[in-house]
């Protein structure tokens, strides 16, 4: 609430009606959170490391590298408020970004003297970025990532800017959204395979596998386009790979991830299956417990007395780790295995859009309270004292019965609407925009867990394209009218 208050005060920014637009939306979150930021148990490590400038084992330490670099930037001219930091940023980063998607997605009529424009877009699509933007604050679950202390927003403002970058015309524009891609991808370690997806998969539909669909994607998306979306995706992976050789971890995307991936294997059974097999004729620590395997990815990772430290933990395990899970991929029979578990692991993701998993009550002893209370006291009262999720007093289950409705009805009725009244246009980016949330669903689901905080951080983007859609349907098309407002 502090961070709020010094916005109002002291900002010229906040004078101007958009952005005043942007946190009257978001205010009712504050209150409903008691003033505080939301934590899960991961923001403590994030913290910690944004601290002590260490690579960690288990995750991108972009975000981190983000905290602090704030922190220290504030810290030259006022006190650095965890909330500002948190907030601000990415609350910008998506207002622009919604306001320049309605304006490269939703057409209008060309004013005969945009000089004399008040404001850069039509009525027309003022009211399209206030239903947009307005649904997103209060029809989606998009308030609680963007108060969690975590990187989760950042796949939404991912997919945000990658739609954006498709319709870029100018090199200044498409060198904007690129740097937004890039950051946003290094910041968690699934938004690198997600986004490496999405660039494959929209250069395969443009090379011709959508069949009659073709010919009208490559109307509005062009080859460059593609081409330049994949070169992209590969500068995360770079970055990602260069901050662990710094690290000294050596030449790779984490240090841990023999660990989550063997985790997986536990969890959709093709460990259990590759014992069975490999057990009698090459034994190994791992088939002592092949009828007690962890039923969950997180079960086996974070399980400080499990498998994991049985067979090695966190910095021993490597080898033995890799050397089964190669195993598993050098056989047809487990490819195959691999293939019906990824697309089951995705099915079950992509239907889990519930917001407020993980944001259960915190053990105020933990690394997350004292990292608050030595850094940010004024955060740490507020999360001792004030903070609604410490005190289990913010009703999910209400919030996200609105929320399943709201996207039933709102995407149902986009699609009616472009039935009616076909858009290709329209339709390309919100088919788009629906293949950059599977492809999310596959690389956490497949690479990391199954959980509904991983699916819902960008599954609101649909229902918000689906009320612009249905804004854009019932607005009368008065020319004179338009033209007055401009």
């Amino acid at each position: 609430m502090k961070a709020l208050k010094r916005w109002f005060q002291n900002s010229t920014l906040a004078r101007e009606w958009p952005i005043n637009l942007s946190f009257l939306g978001i205010l009712p979150f504050f209150f409903a959170t008691g003033g505080c930021l939301l934590y899960t148990s991961d923001s403590g490590a994030y913290l910690m490391t944004a601290r002590s400038l260490s690579i960690p084992l288990d995750r991108s330490v972009f975000y981190s590298l983000y905290l602090r670099g704030l922190n220290d930037l504030m810290s030259l001219f006022t006190q650095p408020i965890l909330g500002e930091i948190v907030v601000l940023p990415p609350l910008i980063l998506l207002f622009v970004g919604i306001f320049q998607l309605v304006k490269k997605i939703f057409p209008t009529l060309q004013s005969s003297n945009p000089e004399k424009l008040k404001y850069p877009i039509s009525l027309k699509q003022r009211w399209i970025f206030l239903s947009m933007w307005l649904c997103a604050c209060f029809l989606t679950s998009m308030p609680w990532f963007l108060l969690q202390a975590m990187p989760d927003i950042f796949t939404a403002i991912l997919c945000i800017f990658v739609l954006l970058f498709l319709q870029t015309t100018t090199l200044r524009s498409s060198i904007a959204c690129a740097l937004v891609i890039i950051i946003s991808a290094v910041m968690h370690n699934a938004n690198l395979i997600t986004l490496t997806v999405v660039g494959i998969a929209i250069w395969l539909a443009w090379k011709g596998y959508l069949g009659k669909w073709t010919h009208t994607f490559r109307q509005y998306v062009t080859l460059s386009k593609t081409r330049s979306l994949i070169g992209i995706s590969i500068i995360p992976w770079a970055l990602l790979i260069g901050s662990n050789v710094w690290g000294g971890n050596g030449v790779t995307v984490g240090k841990g991830s023999h660990v989550f991936f063997m985790g997986k294997l536990c969890e959709n059974g093709i460990l259990k299956t590759y014992l069975e097999d490999e057990c009698a004729s090459k034994p190994n620590p791992f088939c002592a417990f092949k009828d007690s395997l962890p039923e969950h990815t997180w079960d086996f990772v974070w399980n400080s007395h499990g498998i994991l430290e049985k067979t090695g933990g966190w910095h021993h395990s490597k080898e033995l780790y890799n050397q089964i899970i190669l195993g598993t991929l050098s056989k047809p029979k487990y490819i195959a295995l691999h293939i019906q578990a990824a697309i089951s692991a995705t099915a079950q993701q992509v239907v889990l859009t519930h917001g407020g998993d993980g944001l259960a009550p915190l053990d105020t002893s933990a690394t997350l309270a004292q990292e608050l209370k030595l850094h940010y006291p004024d955060e740490y009262q507020g999360f001792i004292n004030e903070s609604k999720q410490q005190k289990s007093q913010i009703n999910f289950e209400f919030y996200n019965k609105i929320y399943d409705l709201s996207a039933i009805a709102l995407i149902i009725g986009a699609l009616i609407c472009l039935y009616r009244k076909p858009d290709p246009f329209l339709a390309t980016f919100f088919g788009i925009a629906v293949l950059f949330i599977l492809c999310n669903a596959f690389s956490t689901a497949c690479f990391a867990n199954i959980l509904a905080r991983l699916n819902a951080r960008d599954f609101w983007i649909l229902p918000m394209l689906s009320i612009g859609i249905i804004v854009q349907y019932f607005y009368p098309n008065n020319s004179n009218r338009e033209l007055a407002s401009q």
